[in-house]
Formats: C-alpha cells, sequence, structure tokens
C-alpha cells in the first residue's frame, strides 16, 4: 500500500448505450491531501450501478465510481464523502440520460 501516499480519489463514469458500445465513458481526478506513508492508510471505494430497460431486448447501464485514498481512521468519513458524492454524478446523470430519451 505504500505506492497510495501521493494518490488523488479517482472518479470514472461510464454509459453504455443500448446499441453497444461505450457511449460516454469520463475519468475524472480529484484532488486530495498527500497521505504520510507512515500512518495507516486505505482505500475507500464506492460504486453505483443503473440498468434501465429500453425494451426490444435492449437495455442501457450507467456505472459511476469513486476511489479514495485515506488514513484508516478516516474510511468512515471519507466513506460517507464518497457516498455522497457517487449518488449525487448518478442523479444527475440520470436526469440528463431521461431528458435525451425524451426528445
Amino acid at each position: 500500500m505504500s505506492d497510495i501516499e501521493g494518490k488523488n480519489a479517482e472518479a470514472k463514469v461510464s454509459i453504455e448505450n443500448p446499441h453497444g458500445g461505450i457511449k460516454e465513458e469520463v475519468e475524472e481526478v480529484i484532488p486530495m491531501q498527500k497521505l504520510d506513508k507512515d500512518k495507516g492508510i486505505s482505500n475507500v471505494g464506492v460504486s453505483f450501478g443503473y440498468t434501465k430497460n429500453m425494451g426490444n431486448y435492449e437495455s442501457m447501464k450507467i456505472q459511476v465510481s469513486l476511489h479514495v485514498p485515506c488514513y484508516v481512521e478516516e474510511i468512515d468519513t471519507i466513506f460517507d464523502f464518497a457516498k455522497e458524492w457517487v449518488d449525487e454524478k448518478m442523479t444527475s446523470i440520470l436526469e440528463d440520460v431521461s431528458e435525451e430519451l425524451e426528445s
């Protein structure tokens, strides 16, 4: 785990369209504090997925994940942060996709 001390949080969003292939895939780096490798270091990850049946044996799949390096004593706080971030991102994407499908 010693290589995690200098890492930033990494987020990934992907939307797979109903006709196969990736419609959109975005990776984002969220700057975080530099961690001291002499302290207990961990990595918290949260991933949400949603699959929408589009009918006619087609579906759209959306995945949002965030992985955040942190100190062991911060795991619960960082988990709450990551869960809220992923939930907000997923909600935003679902709203955008719904608007796109309606038009």
